[in-house]
């Protein structure tokens, strides 16, 4: 190649490479990742995507290694663009112990109702759930059964794909095909109840929560 062309070709490589570096550096990293291991101030994310929370409410307590919950508050966290998956494959992560049964919700963001998107964890009765609501559809799976206040600590992931969404209990995978599509709303991360709502219809966690992971493998 002459020295004109090499030069040339060079520039333009060059210039690529700048282009490809800065929509990298562009990108939003999806995610959060909560070990449940303070003692005092907020909850922080060790994800580097920097959700840490914005309120915890009352009775919750927590030792270092774990968060109480007394079904009385939540942990708030505020709207990110690295919390909303759209399109995205999504998990959430949670190594829980319950407490109770009843009408609890484990982490939830957003609503499902026809007006918004959602995705969230939730035990009804002796039943687990993950709830998923898209552009496409909204849809549940259940875990039967699993919920025992056994006090032993349990994993659940809720899992949404392209065309399907699972629940694992314990490694026990449940799972129903659906295209929920995209979810992109810019609601707040509760984590063990609701945020906005009257305290008869809070759906207030009451168990142990060792951590809890939002990801897109």
């Amino acid at each position: 190649m002459r020295p004109r062309r090499a030069a040339v070709a060079g520039a333009v490589l060059s210039a690529v490479g700048l282009i490809a570096l800065s929509s990298a550096a562009g990108a939003t990293s999806f995610g959060a990742n909560w070990q449940l291991n303070e003692t005092a101030g907020p909850m922080t994310d060790s994800s580097g995507n920097g959700n840490t929370s914005s309120s915890i409410g009352p009775g919750i307590t927590r030792n270092g290694q774990d968060y109480d919950f007394r079904g009385q508050g939540v942990v708030v966290v505020p709207d990110s663009p690295s919390l909303r998956p759209g399109s995205r494959d999504l998990s959430m992560t949670v190594r829980v112990k319950f407490w109770a049964g009843g009408d609890r919700n484990i982490v939830q963001k957003g609503t499902y109702s026809a007006a918004g998107t959602q995705y969230k964890t939730e035990i009804v009765g002796p039943d687990l759930y993950c709830f998923f609501h898209g552009n496409q559809a909204k849809a549940a799976v259940v875990a039967p059964g699993v919920v025992r206040t056994d006090g032993k600590w349990h994993v659940v992931s809720c899992h949404k794909r392209s065309s399907a969404i699972s629940v694992v209990f314990d490694g026990q995978t449940h799972t129903r095909q659906v295209t929920i599509g995209s979810i992109g709303n810019t609601k707040a991360v509760s984590i063990g109840g609701k945020t906005h709502c009257r305290p008869v219809d809070c759906d207030y966690f009451a168990g142990a929560l060792d951590y809890v992971r939002i990801t897109s493998p």
